[in-house]
C-alpha cells in the first residue's frame, strides 16, 4: 500500500456519471482535489484501474511550467490512497459524508492528537541547536520536541521511530552502520 505524503491533501469533488457509455453501461467517475501543502492544486478523475482520466490544475496564473511540472505519480497515490480510505470506511458502515469526513483527516501520530505533518517539520526544523518554534537552544533536538509537545523523551522516540517505520524520515546513521555490518558475530 502506498503511504500518503503527510504534506499531501486530498478530498473529494462531485461524484458524477460520466457522458460517455462503454458497451451496455455507463462507467462512474470521481473527481478528487489534491494539493501538496506547498500551493499546488489539481482535480483529477478517476477511471478503473488506478488511471487519471481528466486533470485540471489550479493556479493564479497557469503557465507552461505548471504543466511540465505536475507530479502526475504523486497526485495519482494520494488520490487512490484517499479513495481507499472512503471505500474502507464505507465497508465499515459509516455514510458517505461521515467517510469523506473521516479520510479527509490529516494522519495523526500515536497520541492520536498531533498531526504527523506537524510533528515531522518540526522534528526537522528543530536541530540538536534549534528548537521548534526557530530559537536557539543548546539542548539536543529529542529534548526540545519534548518540552514544545509536553511529553517526555521516549514518547519522542517513539514517535520518531513511528515515522521511521511509516517511510516518512530515514534510518539513522546508527541503523544503517548496523544493518551494513550484517548479523552479529558473537553468536557463534
Amino acid at each position: 500500500m502506498t503511504k500518503r505524503n503527510p504534506t499531501w491533501r486530498a478530498r473529494s469533488g462531485p461524484d458524477r456519471p460520466a457522458s460517455e457509455k462503454q458497451g451496455s453501461h455507463s462507467l462512474r467517475e470521481t473527481w478528487v482535489e489534491v494539493e501538496d501543502g506547498r500551493g499546488g492544486r489539481w482535480t483529477v478523475t478517476l477511471g478503473d484501474g488506478e488511471r487519471i482520466t481528466s486533470l485540471t490544475v489550479h493556479a493564479d496564473n497557469v503557465k507552461q511550467s505548471h504543466l511540465r511540472g505536475v507530479p502526475l505519480t504523486e497526485i495519482r497515490a494520494v488520490a487512490y490512497s484517499y479513495m481507499r480510505q472512503v471505500e474502507q470506511h464505507l465497508n465499515e458502515g459509516f455514510r458517505l459524508d461521515d467517510a469523506l469526513d473521516e479520510a479527509e483527516q490529516p494522519d495523526l501520530m500515536p497520541d492520536g492528537r498531533t498531526p504527523v505533518a506537524e510533528f515531522l517539520q518540526a522534528y526537522r526544523d528543530a536541530g540538536p541547536r534549534r528548537r521548534p518554534d526557530g530559537t536557539i537552544n543548546r539542548k539536543p533536538r529529542r529534548h526540545a520536541l519534548s518540552e514544545h509537545y509536553g511529553v517526555t523523551e521516549y514518547t519522542v522516540d517513539k514517535w520518531v521511530r513511528f515515522l521511521r517505520d511509516e517511510g516518512h524520515l530515514e534510518e539513522s546513521a546508527i541503523q544503517r552502520n548496523k544493518r551494513a555490518s550484517g548479523p552479529d558475530r558473537s553468536e557463534k
